[in-house]
């Protein structure tokens, strides 16, 4: 079991914005657990050529839209890459063959306002619908990316995997269902697989725009007012038909091999048996295609056999399900919900799309723990549920051997504990606590029961037994160590009481065979007591580091693998390892870290101790790729986790976790959109597996939306935030210290689209929480001060945000706190809005020592103090001494950034400002192009602004030096008059740039 959770963060600063905008970085200083415009996108079909009007010719345009490039042809007509002047986007358009009739115009008319009135993110928007040439077309979302049905052949793909992608593509269809819309040709080559993994179904109803000539294999189309009721021909009815109309081309397809229906015939594959009788095709038809979609993605082949398409008929009709024969293991609840969607009777199908999913979802091995009592048990090997009957008398008491750790003794040791810290939220965590380890004490007697029963009916080896009861009597003691430290619990541990619970090892995997049976060479006989006696200990580790005492969890840990070694039994040497790398990772020693988890991965593998190996692989990727940021060790890192975590195969959480690390690694890296898709598997693979309710879903997300913050998708960063609030609310109640975290998080993503309302509320909520759990004076309360008073500066309420910063200033002293230097730079912005240079500069100043003692001359928050020095030097007029600072701070950063990094952007802009007005307008010319560039790929038209005016203003000057040409001085004219529009627009924050720009324009 993972040892700490997602990272996430707590920004420090909401819009802490430096002179010129200049944003004073976030940063994730509070190691808390709180941590779509839709991405455009192309739409991938399959290459049918001689189906499309004239495959080769590509139209210069359809209706207003402008061709860019043929993409793909498929059953229904060719697929191009537009760009809509209008709206100034890309979009998609399938242009459908044959040419439309009156009726089939109308039925795509209505169609197509039906599919733009449905938005969902798990389906392709429609946007429009019109006319070329006699044919139709439909313009929608451009969506980059692969079928599922690629996706699938593409990569040998989890059970867990496969099921969440379809379980997010069925909500999609479930919506459309919801919006009176049916698919009537679901299949995995209609959902698109987004870059960040996300499904979305595409080509909704558009089967039914083909007119009454036009109809294809197995579909045909009603006329007028009887569109609605799509109806199939009837397999009875098509051996005459192709007698009376000589339709040799369908008579040759009849007799098509079938072996791969849905790669070489599409449609008839997925086609219900109302279908193939003529009758109507309704939402429980969709339910049907999306449970032949599914079995066939997890199984590798289709539920219903036929040579060919009347034999595959008569299976469907006769509900004639076949055997997989491929091997592959789909859990038993999985195939149970499939089969009932595949029922030839409609009427026996699920009621709906929304029933079948939560069938899908309800996964034993993950809601087995949320169980009131004992009546579904595990069927241990066979991976089925069944109904408990009475257990022989050796087989019961199960749960008394859970006294002494976990009963109700040492629940009131628990709950006196909590209550005794005075916390507000004391009751409502002692409440979550509670029935968590209920949960998992009945879940651990559950399962110990059922493996006895087992046994005894001949089920599972004596072997299998051993494994089984060695691996429970390790879960015992993992959850009587976390117990000991609640029963202990001071102000720290009590509020990460949540979360050490969520990091208990899940008993569950005591029931996976193929996990046990890993050959990992048992103890001597004689060390066996020792043995279990140090993994006692490296329990309690775990549990100290999990409730974030990282002193006492080395204490532990550094004994226990000090009694590994001298014992020499490797793979305990190394668990203990592993947990003495996770520790030194917690508390900051990654070099020590490192060293450690490199002895862990490799006495794992030397030993066959899977499992081990894999942490110690993925730990690796947050402390070499992320803590020592190098990238490309970390990724390399990650290739070996990957690899671990595949060969295990039934581990998502393992993958979840090592897809978190990777996110991570790539924001501070700088690689933000594979952070994005990372973090999305992450979040995938985490709620599939553990519900949405979760700590750690609402940590992923938290990280997902500060990369997208990063990203610059501002509102949909704001989303997850949203989310991610509401998924904390429900895990530690409304009143936790945890609350706050989230309502920070929400309120620093509000400051980034500019809604300084919203993020003020979030902000004040934050501190009120805050308040009443830790008291006025303590830092965080501090923290969600300042980031109050930059939603406050940007607003232009100076006095109030001033207030704010004075009583955060303050809070960061008394704790001696290294966020001193945020407000510090903060209150400098606040002097430099009000046009206050002296002291700006002295704010300034007090950040950039105050970061320089604590990081050194030239690190990366250090450099960005230092130019926000300058930028105030040069307000100043004291030109040498701001170019000094400037130069110094552009050399650091570019040490440490990429060169297309959005902070570079701000000592440029400085020092292209200097530079002319020092009358070297050439050389400040050159940097304010620089800055120009950076400036345009962000979402602040105040900096943009900023940077276009002193560029006017260089260039302008340039000119006046060396005799100046009237129509330069007039453009330089008319393109500061335009920023200056936009800095008057842009708040207080931009004053001194509006200032500069009218004075350049009142000069003669």
């Amino acid at each position: 079991m993972h040892d700490s959770p997602p990272t996430g963060s707590d920004p420090t600063m909401a819009a802490g914005t430096g002179p010129f905008g200049q944003v004073a970085d976030e940063r994730a200083r509070d190691q808390t657990w709180l941590a779509d415009s839709a991405d455009r996108t192309i739409l991938q079909t399959g290459s049918r050529p001689g189906l499309v009007p004239d495959p080769d010719a590509k139209p210069e345009r359809l209706g207003r839209y402008l061709v860019l490039e043929r993409l793909g042809a498929g059953g229904m007509g060719v697929v191009y890459a537009a760009f809509d002047p209008d709206l100034e986007r890309k979009v998609a358009i399938k242009l459908i063959r044959g040419r439309a009739d009156d009726a089939a115009r109308a039925r795509l008319q209505r169609e197509a306002q039906a599919m733009a009135k449905l938005s969902h993110p798990a389906v392709v928007a429609v946007f429009d619908v019109g006319e070329y040439q006699g044919q139709l077309f439909v313009a929608m979302e451009f969506v980059r990316g692969e079928t599922v049905a690629a996706w699938i052949r593409r990569s040998k793909r989890s059970w867990r995997e496969v099921l969440a992608v379809f379980l997010a593509a069925g909500r999609g269809l479930a919506a459309a269902h919801d919006a009176g819309l049916v698919h009537r040709d679901f299949k995995p080559d209609n959902v698109l697989l987004d870059p960040d993994g996300r499904p979305k179904v595409t080509d909704f109803g558009l089967a039914r725009a083909v007119g009454p000539g036009e109809a294809h294999l197995g579909h045909h189309e009603t006329d007028g007012d009887q569109a609605s009721e799509d109806r199939s021909v009837p397999v009875a009815a098509l051996e005459p038909a192709l007698v009376l109309a000589g339709e040799h081309a369908l008579s040759g397809a009849l007799s098509l091999p079938l072996t791969r229906l849905g790669a070489v015939m599409g449609t008839p594959a997925y086609m219900a048996a109302e279908q193939h009788r003529g009758l109507v095709a309704d939402a429980r038809t969709d339910q049907y295609a999306f449970c032949v979609s599914l079995f066939e993605a997890l199984h590798g082949e289709l539920p219903f056999a036929g040579s060919n398409l009347f034999e595959l008929a008569g299976n469907v009709v006769a509900g004639r399900l076949r055997e997989p024969t491929s091997g592959r293991r789909v859990p038993a609840f999985v195939q149970r919900a499939l089969v009932r969607g595949l029922s030839p009777e409609p009427g026996r199908r699920w009621p709906d799309m929304h029933a079948l999913l939560r069938a899908l979802d309800r996964d034993p091995a993950r809601t087995l723990r949320r169980l009131a009592g004992g009546g579904l048990l595990l069927a241990l090997g066979a991976g089925a549920a069944v109904v408990a009957t009475a257990a022989p008398d050796k087989c019961t008491g199960a749960a008394e051997r859970l006294a002494g750790a976990w009963d109700e003794a040492r629940a009131d040791a628990v709950a006196a504990a909590l209550r005794a810290t005075g916390a507000p939220w004391a009751d409502e965590t002692w409440s979550i606590v509670r029935g968590g380890l209920d949960r998992y004490a009945r879940t651990w007697s559950i399962i110990h029961e059922q493996t006895c029963m087992s046994h005894q009916r001949g089920e599972a080896s004596g072997e299998l037994l051993d494994l089984q009861m060695a691996c429970l009597d390790e879960r015992r003691d993992d959850l009587a160590a976390f117990v000991d430290v609640l029963a202990e619990a001071d102000a720290g541990v009590a509020e990460q009481a949540v979360l050490t619970l969520a990091a208990l090892p899940r008993v569950e995997r005591c029931t996976d065979v193929l996990a046990l049976r890993t050959g990992i060479p048992a103890p001597a006989a004689d060390e066996e007591q020792e043995v279990a006696a140090i993994r006692g200990r490296l329990a309690r580790a775990r549990a100290e580091l999990a409730a974030g005492r990282y002193p006492r969890a080395f204490e532990l840990a550094h004994a226990a693998e000090a009694d590994a070694r001298r014992l020499g039994y490797r793979p305990l040497v190394a668990e203990a390892a592993l947990r003495l790398g996770a520790v030194r990772q917690a508390d900051g020693k990654a070099d020590l870290a490192e060293a450690a988890l490199d002895e862990a991965w490799a006495a794992a593998l030397a030993t066959r101790h899977d499992e081990v190996a894999a942490e110690a692989a993925i730990e690796q990727v947050a402390v070499v790729g992320r803590e020592l940021a190098r990238k490309d060790d970390g990724q390399r890192w990650a290739v070996t986790a990957g690899a671990l975590v595949d060969r295990r195969g039934r581990d998502d959480d393992l993958a979840a976790r090592l897809q978190v690390h990777l996110g991570n690694m790539y924001i501070r890296t700088g690689a933000i959109d594979q952070a994005v898709s990372a973090l999305r598997r992450a979040l995938v693979l985490y709620t599939a597996e553990l519900g949405d309710s979760h700590p750690y879903v609402a940590a992923a997300r938290t990280a997902l939306g500060d990369a997208l913050r990063r990203q610059g998708r501002f509102a949909d960063a704001a989303a997850e935030h949203q989310r991610a609030l509401r998924d904390t609310v429900a895990v530690y109640g409304p009143a936790h210290p945890q609350v706050a975290v989230a309502r920070n998080n929400l309120g620093v993503a509000y400051g980034w689209l500019g809604r300084h309302d919203d993020a003020i509320v979030e902000y004040r909520a934050a501190i009120a929480v805050r308040e009443q759990a830790l008291g006025g004076d303590h830092p965080r309360v501090a923290s969600a001060r300042n980031n109050l008073a930059t939603a406050l500066l940007e607003q232009g309420r100076l006095d109030e945000a001033e207030a704010e910063l004075q009583r955060a200033i303050a809070g960061f002293r008394r704790a001696d706190h290294p966020d001193l230097a945020d407000a510090e730079n903060n209150l400098g912005n606040l002097h430099f809005a009000a046009g206050r240079p002296h002291d700006a500069l002295a704010a300034y100043e007090a950040a950039l020592a105050a970061e320089t003692a604590r990081l050194g001359p030239d690190a990366l928050y250090t450099s960005l103090s230092r130019s926000n020095v300058g930028t105030a030097l040069w307000q100043l007029g004291r030109l040498d001494d701001a170019e000094r600072e400037l130069r110094r701070s552009l050399a650091a950063l570019e040490r440490e950034l990429p060169a297309t990094h959005p902070y570079l952007a701000f000592p440029l802009l400085g020092l292209g400002a200097v530079l002319a007005d020092r009358g070297d307008a050439h050389a400040g010319e050159a940097f304010l192009q620089r800055a120009l560039a950076l400036a345009e790929a962000q979402d602040d038209p105040g900096l943009r602004a900023t940077v276009r005016s002193e560029l006017a203003r260089a260039r302008a000057e340039k000119h006046h030096s060396s005799q100046p040409h009237a129509e330069t001085l007039a453009r330089a004219r008319r393109d500061v008059e335009a920023a200056l529009a936009d800095l008057r627009r842009a708040g207080p924050l931009y004053a001194h740039a509006a200032r500069r720009a009218e004075a350049f324009l009142a000069a003669p």
